[in-house]
């Protein structure tokens, strides 16, 4: 059904790294630079343990416990970290 997109797989994957890397600096500007939520302690807000302690808490499925953004992150860098740069990629030999 969509196999004209099969001929443009490095491009749309591209695409979507840089736009998932957009949308995370913004997300992340926003948590720093603005300071919505109240402070939390350094070590919460570097590492991965603050989905379990932020989100997790308020409900086990990450739409009602406004973790969706934190669980697609979290799987979109997965998948970018084991597939590679990629055709526009800064890594490049």
């Amino acid at each position: 059904m969509f196999s004209f997109v099969k001929n443009y797989e490095n491009q749309i994957y591209a695409l979507m790294r840089i736009t998932t890397g957009f949308m995370f600096l913004c997300h992340g500007a926003s948590k720093f630079m603005v300071l919505q939520e109240p402070a939390r302690p350094w070590h919460i807000q570097w590492i991965a343990a603050a989905y379990w302690m932020s989100h997790f808490p308020r409900g086990i499925l990450p739409i009602l416990n406004r973790g969706d953004a934190a669980a697609l992150y979290s799987f979109v860098f997965l998948y970018i970290s084991a597939k590679g740069t990629g055709i526009w990629g800064l890594g490049k030999n």
